[in-house]
């Protein structure tokens, strides 16, 4: 029988954040009677799943987004404040499933899960203490504090192996790797479309998603090596200050859904583009243990993908693997770079025959199917206590 899925945190089913995105995927098929939903309320305009939705918000969780951030934090760690009742009412629950990164909501399922007897599984897309700063003198409880809670789970599904390492051998506790999940809708263009360029005067590379953790400061420093190239990025989901170079970087600013942007991409542009920063713009601790959603993403398009950046990057080490499927650029002078956007620019034959490849690669390690498939088995194990691993596809 399908287990009762209680789903407590900040990420809920929905399509308003990565990590909302993640559970909403994951459990799209699941009876919508078999889940409750705890946690902020879904944001206006996005898409929720058919399960019921309970609002809460652990106690003074409001200073979170202010300047109280850091003593709030404190305070919970030195257990000066709780995070308060969660209200799971009569719903019996087997199983409790969170997205680690919020540390009031992560101590809330942790509670919930002991206080109901049940098993409590984590998925975790980054490391949680680098999203969860306070004072220095915090650092030690904050540290004492995730490890408790990641050794409470009895499944800990990590999101790159990099990150099951790091947090496995700093908490003492081992964890699955299970890559991020991408649309079921999505679907490839035909790679022959790839030999004709959407404009004949330069290549049009489409990035997708949100500039933070370094890729907007790295898009800015490319543009002369843009300039150089012929080539020009249009934004997709967010919009950059591109005064002094809005000639090669354009925004389109934030689109309704993200099958949208996908739909435009294929529509509008030559290849795609995973921008990684460099150690001078910082996020190296970030980059070395998160995996990207928008490079599998990318691989089911039908179209060359260009990763760019440094080696410890988990998308380059990713793409370090499958070179016959993807441009890579590791060298931060620029003049590979160059070199090679403008290869793609001017050989229709390599741009089709990475569209080809990139399709390959995607299906056989981000299958969403298989993920799925992989993860329901999983979550009935834990519920019966049996100890297994996902299969390949999630490994």
């Amino acid at each position: 029988m399908t287990p009762r899925v209680l789903v407590i945190g900040f990420d809920l089913p929905h399509t308003g954040s990565a990590g909302s995105i993640v559970l909403y995927r994951l459990l799209s098929d699941w009876p919508e009677d078999r889940i409750l939903a705890i946690g902020p309320p879904p944001p206006p305009g996005s898409k929720r799943l058919d399960c019921k939705f309970v609002e809460f918000n652990p106690s003074f969780e409001r200073l979170n987004a202010t300047r109280f951030r850091k003593a709030l934090l404190l305070a919970r760690l030195s257990h000066l404040i709780s995070t308060g009742h969660v209200p799971v009412g009569g719903f019996r629950a087997d199983i409790v499933l969170s997205v680690m990164s919020n540390l009031s909501h992560a101590m809330a399922a942790t509670a919930v899960a002991k206080r109901e007897n049940i098993p409590l599984v984590w998925i975790v897309h980054d490391d949680p203490e680098e999203f969860n700063k306070t004072y220095n003198v915090g650092d030690a409880l904050a540290r004492r504090k995730f490890r408790e809670m990641y050794r409470a789970g009895a499944s800990r599904l990590c999101v790159s192996s990099e990150l099951e390492s790091t947090l496995s051998s700093r908490y003492g506790a081992p964890g699955l790797t299970m890559y991020p999940l991408r649309s079921e809708t999505l679907k490839a263009r035909s790679p022959t479309q790839n030999a004709n360029l959407k404009n004949r005067e330069y290549l049009t590379i489409g990035y997708a998603g949100a500039l933070s953790y370094g890729y907007g400061p790295r898009l800015i420093e490319m543009a002369p090596l843009l300039r150089s190239a012929k080539a020009k990025v249009i934004i997709y989901g967010s919009s950059l200050e591109t005064a002094e170079c809005s000639d090669v970087l354009i925004s389109h600013g934030r689109l309704p859904t993200p099958e949208e942007a996908w739909e435009r991409i294929k529509a509008e542009c030559d290849a795609v583009l995973l921008p990684y920063c460099y150690a001078n713009h910082g996020h190296a601790s970030l980059l070395q243990t998160h995996f990207p959603s928008k490079l599998v993403e990318y691989l089911a398009l039908g179209m060359p993908v260009v990763v760019t950046g440094p080696d410890y990057a988990t998308g380059v080490k990713w793409a370090q693997r499958n070179q016959d499927c993807c441009v890579l650029v590791t060298e931060q002078d620029g003049r590979e770079l160059v070199e090679a956007l403008t290869q793609l620019r001017e050989k229709p034959e390599l741009r089709v025959r990475l569209g080809e490849r990139a399709i390959i690669a995607g299906t056989k390690e981000f299958d969403p199917r298989s993920i799925k498939t992989a993860f329901a088995r999983h979550l009935r194990q834990v519920t019966k206590g049996e100890a297994t691993c996902l299969s390949k596809v999630c490994e």
